[in-house]
C-alpha cells in the first residue's frame, strides 16, 4: 500500500496575535518533600541535568524547570535538542536506527521519549522499577489505568509517564437529530452501536454511520475480542491472532463493511485503516482519542462523545492512546551519573497537570491520579468528560504483535475480496510467530553497550568583557545558527550568541511585538512584519548606513522592498523563498514534451499541464500539476499572473475586490485546472482545512510538475510519526520558474533579521547579522537575499548549480515585493481574508459552487470583516481582528484561530 501521510497544520498568521498554548504556572513540590530532605539527597556542588527534547517543544517546560529549580537550589537542567544531536525531529522511538539511539543516550541525562525495544534491549535506559521501590513518592497506583503498564517489560519500567489519553466514539448531533436517532450513553452495547450506525448510514454513500478516523482497527477489534492480539502478561509471549475470539472479532468489524454496509470500503482507506477524510463530515461516529478534542473544538457544541461499548459491564474496552507532542513519557540514559537528580526531574514532571497544546489541538489527562483528579481537570474536556470518566474505569493496553501485521489489510481481505477469516488470521499468526521467534532471538543475542558516561554539556559561563546577545529563529531549524554562532564567537570572542527558537506554547502570543522583549535579535518571515509592531524594532537603515562593509546595493530590491516602512530600513533580508516548480523529466521525455523554460508563458503552463495528464481514476492517474500541501499559495500566485485584482488601495482602510471581473476571471482559470481540465488534483477537506496530499501523489508517481519550495505552511509526518519517505528518490528532478503573466511576484515570502527596540546590545546584533547574511549554509529553503552570497561557488555547491543558476536568473531584474506581501499589504486584517479566498476555491472545486457565487461570499465577508475592524477600531489590535473574523466566519475557528 501507499504510504498514506496525517498532516498538522501551522497556520502561520494564527500566530502572529493569538496566544498558542496554555501551560500552568502552579508548581506543584513534590509531597512531603522538606528542603532539608532536598539538601541533604544531593551534593552542595549545583548538579547540571542534560534533558533532550524537540526544538518546537521547549517552551513547553519553561515555566516547569523554573519551577523545579527553585524547589531544588542547587540543581539546574540543560536543555539539549533532538535536532542538535540527531539533525532532525523524533516524535517516537521507533523511527531510531541503532546508531541514533546510542548517540541520543549518551547526549542527554533525560530523554523525552518512551524507549524502543532496541534501547531497552541494548541496555541504553535505565530500568526505574528500582528508583520507584526505594521512593514513598512513586507507586505504580499512583497512576491512571494503564498508562504506567504501557512502559513496563520483562520486569521493568522504562518510562515515567506523564500525559495520557483514551479513545472514545465521537459522534455529529446533528446527523443523529435529523435521523431521530437517540445519543449514545456510556455502557452502551455492541449491538447498540450497529443499529445505530445502520440507522445513520445513507444508501447514497453520502453518510456513513461510522469512520475509523484516526484509529486503528485493531483497538476496536481487541475492544470487541476481549481478548489481547499480543499477550506479554505470560511467558513466552503469546500471540493470539487465531483464538477464535479474535476471529470473530474481525468478522464483525469486515462485515461493517461487507454486510452492513455502514463504514466506507476498505480501499477508501491508507494504510493502517486510517481514514484520510476528516470523519466528523462523511461519518455519523468515528473513534479518536479523548486529546483530539481540540480539532473538533470550531464545531464543539454538535460533537458529542461517548466510551468504547461494552458486552458486559467488567469489559476493557476503552484503549488507551498516546500523546502526539509535549513529552507523554520519560525515561533516564543509562549513561548518566546523575540518576538521582534525572529521577526526581522526570517524577517532579509526572506531578504536574498535563501539557498542553492548542497548537497542536492537543489536551491530554495528567497521568498521575492526583493531577488528573484536581478540581476542574476533567471538565475542560466539555461533554467528553463522563465518557472519560467511564474508559478509565473499562481502560485497557491495544497490543500490536512482531512482524507488522496490518489488521486492517486483513479486514479487508475478508471484507472487500470475500477470503476466509480463519485462514487469513491463521497466516498472520505464522507471520507474526516467526517475527516474535527471531526478536526473541535478536534479544537473547543483543550485545549491551559498552559502559558510557553522558557528555557533560559545555560551560555556559560568561568571560569578563563578553556580551551576550539572545538571538531567536522564529522559523526553521535552529541548529545551523548554532553551529553558525560558535564560527562566529572564534572571529569575534568578544560576542556570545545564544541561539533559541521561540515559545510556541506562551500565553502572551507569538508575534514579532512578544518575540522582541524576549530577544536581542530575531528571525522572522516578512509576514509577520506590519504597522502595527514595528515599534517593537530598531530601523536598520542607520546601521547599513554607518558600515562601510556592506550596502543596501548588496541585496535583491525586491527582497528589500519587503522591510522597508516609508523610506526606512525595518530589517535585513536574509533568505528569498522561492517558490518553482519541480517537474519529472522522465514524464517529459515520454510525452515528448520539451522542459520548461524561463520566461514561459500561462498558456504554454497550461498546455503542457494538460498533456502531461493521463488517467481518469483519481487513484492511478498522472495530474500535470499538483499545488502545494495548503493550496493557498498557488491560488494567489496563479492568480496574480493572470491579473486578479485583490486589494483596492485608493479607500482608507483598503477593500477586498473578490467580485472584480478580473479577479473571477483568474479564479475561473485556476479552478479550470481541476474541474475542467482534470490537471490538477481537488483538495481533501478535513475538519474544513482543504489541503492536497503532494508527497502523496509524489510517492506514488501521481505528479509531472509540483509546487516546489516556499513557506508551506504544515508539519508532514506519517502515521507512524516520522518523517515520510522521499518522494523524489529514484528520479530526475528538473526544475522551472513558474509561468509569466500579467502580475505577480517571481518568489513566495522571504525571512529578515531585526534588532529589538529593547536590546542594550545593538552593535553586537548588527555585526551578527552581517555574518548571517553572509552565510549560505544558514539558507534553509530558497536563495540568499544576500547577492554577493547568492551568486557564490559556495551556495552553489550547497543548493545545486542548476537550483541556483535558476534562482539567480528569477531574482534577476525583480524589484516587486514578494507574493505574500502583494497580497498582505494593508495589514494583519487583510491576511486574514485569504482564508476566505481559499474557502471559495475548495467550494468551486470539490461542491460545485459557481466561480461568482462563491466570490461573492467571500466578498461580504471580507466587508463585514473590514466593516468591524474599523468598528472595534483594531487595525493595530491583531486578537480583535481575530475575534471579528470569528464572528464573520464561525468555522475559522475550526482552526483553532478564534484566538
Amino acid at each position: 500500500m501507499m504510504k498514506r501521510t496525517i498532516i498538522f497544520l501551522l497556520v502561520i498568521f494564527a500566530l502572529t496575535a493569538c496566544g498558542t498554548g496554555s501551560q500552568s504556572d502552579e508548581i506543584i513540590p513534590p509531597a512531603g518533600v522538606s528542603d532539608d530532605a532536598v539538601e541533604s539527597n544531593l551534593a552542595d556542588a549545583k548538579q547540571v541535568i542534560t534533558f533532550a527534547v524537540n526544538s518546537f517543544e521547549q517552551g513547553l517546560y519553561e515555566g516547569r524547570i523554573e519551577g523545579f529549580e527553585k524547589n531544588n537550589p542547587n540543581m539546574r537542567l540543560e536543555i539539549v535538542t533532538v535536532e542538535e544531536i540527531l539533525g532532525s525531529s523524533i516524535f517516537d522511538a521507533s523511527q531510531l536506527t541503532a546508531e541514533q539511539a546510542i548517540k541520543l543516550a549518551k547526549s542527554a541525562d533525560v530523554l523525552a521519549l518512551a524507549p524502543n525495544q532496541l534501547m531497552i534491549d541494548q541496555e541504553l535506559v535505565l530500568n526505574l522499577a528500582p528508583l520507584m521501590d526505594g521512593d514513598n513518592q512513586v507507586s505504580a497506583d499512583d497512576f491512571l489505568p494503564g498508562i504506567l503498564e504501557q512502559h513496563q517489560q520483562n520486569g521493568g519500567t522504562w518510562a515515567l509517564p506523564t500525559s495520557a489519553t483514551y479513545a472514545l466514539m465521537f459522534y455529529n448531533k446533528t446527523m443523529f437529530d435529523a435521523a431521530g436517532v437517540a445519543y449514545p450513553e456510556n455502557g452502551w452495547s455492541w449491538s447498540d452501536f450497529l443499529s445505530k450506525a445502520k440507522a445513520l448510514t445513507k444508501t447514497d454513500g453520502s453518510q456513513w454511520g461510522f469512520s475509523s478516523g484516526f484509529i486503528p482497527p485493531s483497538w476496536m477489534i481487541e475492544a470487541y475480542a476481549q481478548t489481547p492480539i499480543y499477550d506479554t502478561s505470560v511467558q513466552p509471549a503469546k500471540i493470539n491472532l487465531n483464538d477464535p475470539k479474535v476471529v470473530e472479532a474481525v468478522k464483525w468489524y469486515a462485515e461493517l463493511t461487507s454486510l452492513h454496509q455502514v463504514s466506507q470500503s476498505f480501499a477508501d482507506f491508507g494504510e493502517g485503516g486510517v481514514s484520510f477524510e476528516d470523519p466528523a463530515e462523511i461519518s455519523a461516529m468515528w473513534m479518536a482519542t479523548s486529546d483530539s478534542l481540540g480539532f473538533f473544538s470550531g464545531d464543539v457544541e454538535n460533537v458529542g462523545a461517548v466510551s468504547f461499548p461494552i458486552a458486559n459491564e467488567d469489559d476493557l474496552s476503552s484503549p488507551i492512546g498516546s500523546v502526539f507532542a509535549g513529552g507523554s513519557a520519560f525515561s533516564i540514559s543509562a549513561g548518566s551519573n546523575k540518576v538521582d537528580g534525572a529521577w526526581r526531574w522526570i517524577k517532579f514532571l509526572s506531578q504536574q497537570d498535563s501539557q498542553e497544546s492548542e497548537l497542536l489541538g492537543v489536551t491530554a489527562l495528567p497521568a498521575r491520579r492526583a493531577a488528573a483528579e484536581a478540581d476542574g481537570v476533567l471538565e475542560r474536556f466539555g461533554n467528553a468528560a463522563d465518557a472519560i470518566r467511564f474508559a478509565l474505569d473499562h481502560a485497557f493496553v491495544p497490543t500490536q504483535p512482531p512482524g507488522d501485521v496490518d489488521l486492517s489489510f486483513l479486514a479487508s481481505q475478508v471484507a472487500d475480496d470475500g477470503q476466509n477469516a480463519e485462514q487469513v488470521l491463521d497466516e498472520a499468526q505464522a507471520t507474526a510467530e516467526a517475527a516474535l521467534k527471531k526478536q526473541v532471538e535478536d534479544q537473547d543475542s543483543a550485545t549491551p553497550v559498552p559502559e558510557f558516561t553522558v557528555a557533560e554539556p559545555p560551560s555556559e559561563q560568561v568571560e569578563e568583557g563578553q556580551t551576550v546577545i539572545n538571538f531567536i529563529v522564529m522559523n526553521g531549524d535552529t541548529t545551523p545558527f548554532k553551529q553558525a554562532a560558535e564560527q562566529f564567537q572564534k572571529a569575534n570572542p568578544s560576542i556570545v550568541v545564544k541561539v533559541k527558537e521561540p515559545n510556541y506554547f506562551s500565553s502572551s502570543g507569538f508575534s514579532l511585538e512578544s518575540i522582541a522583549e524576549e530577544a536581542d535579535c530575531m528571525l522572522a518571515p516578512s509576514e509577520f512584519v506590519s504597522e502595527f509592531n514595528l515599534n517593537s524594532v530598531l530601523a536598520i537603515q542607520p546601521f547599513i548606513d554607518a558600515d562601510p562593509e556592506i550596502s543596501v546595493d548588496d541585496f535583491y530590491p525586491a527582497a528589500l522592498e519587503s522591510f522597508n516602512n516609508e523610506g526606512q530600513l525595518m530589517g535585513v533580508p536574509s533568505e528569498i523563498l522561492m517558490k518553482v516548480l519541480g517537474y519529472d523529466k522522465a514524464k517529459f521525455d515520454a510525452a515528448g514534451l520539451p522542459y520548461p523554460q524561463l520566461g514561459w508563458t500561462m498558456d504554454e503552463f497550461l498546455q503542457t499541464a494538460v498533456a502531461l495528464t493521463d488517467g481518469n481514476n483519481d487513484r492511478t492517474k498522472t495530474y500535470g500539476f499538483v499545488p502545494s500541501d495548503s493550496e493557498i499559495k498557488d491560488i494567489l500566485l496563479m492568480m496574480s499572473r493572470h491579473g486578479a485584482q485583490f486589494v483596492d488601495d485608493t479607500t482608507n482602510p483598503e477593500t477586498l475586490t473578490f467580485t472584480h471581473p478580473d479577479t473571477i476571471s483568474a479564479m475561473r482559470w485556476y479552478t479550470n485546472l481541476s474541474t475542467e481540465h482534470g490537471a490538477k488534483p481537488k483538495p481533501q477537506v478535513w475538519d474544513g482545512f482543504a489541503f492536497v496530499d503532494t508527497i502523496g501523489l509524489k510517492l506514488n508517481g501521481q505528479a509531472a510538475m509540483w509546487a516546489e519550495g516556499g513557506s508551506m505552511g504544515v508539519i508532514m509526518i506519517d502515521a507512524s510519526g516520522g518523517a515520510p519517505e522521499d518522494p523524489d528518490a529514484g528520479k530526475e528532478i528538473g526544475y522551472a520558474p513558474y509561468p509569466t503573466g500579467k502580475g505577480g511576484s517571481v518568489f513566495d515570502s522571504t525571512n529578515g533579521l531585526f534588532i529589538s527596540a529593547n536590546s542594550e546590545n545593538r552593535q553586537a546584533c548588527w555585526e551578527w547579522i552581517k555574518h548571517v547574511v553572509t552565510s549560505p549554509s544558514l539558507v534553509a529553503d530558497g536563495s540568499p537575499a544576500h547577492i554577493p552570497t547568492a551568486t557564490s561557488a559556495e551556495y552553489a555547491q550547497i543548493a545545486g548549480a542548476d537550483k541556483a543558476d535558476l534562482f539567480i536568473k528569477i531574482l534577476a531584474g525583480s524589484e516587486e515585493a514578494s507574493e505574500q506581501d502583494l497580497y498582505f499589504n494593508g495589514g494583519g486584517w487583510i491576511s486574514l481574508t485569504s482564508f476566505l479566498l481559499e474557502k471559495a476555491h475548495t467550494a468551486i472545486v470539490v461542491d460545485g459552487v459557481s466561480v461568482e457565487d462563491a466570490l461573492q461570499e467571500a466578498q461580504i465577508k471580507a466587508d463585514n470583516l473590514r466593516a468591524c475592524v474599523v468598528e472595534k477600531d483594531a487595525f493595530d489590535d491583531g486578537q480583535a481582528q481575530f475575534e471579528c473574523f470569528s464572528t464573520v466566519d464561525p468555522s475559522f475557528q475550526n482552526f483553532g484561530l478564534g484566538g
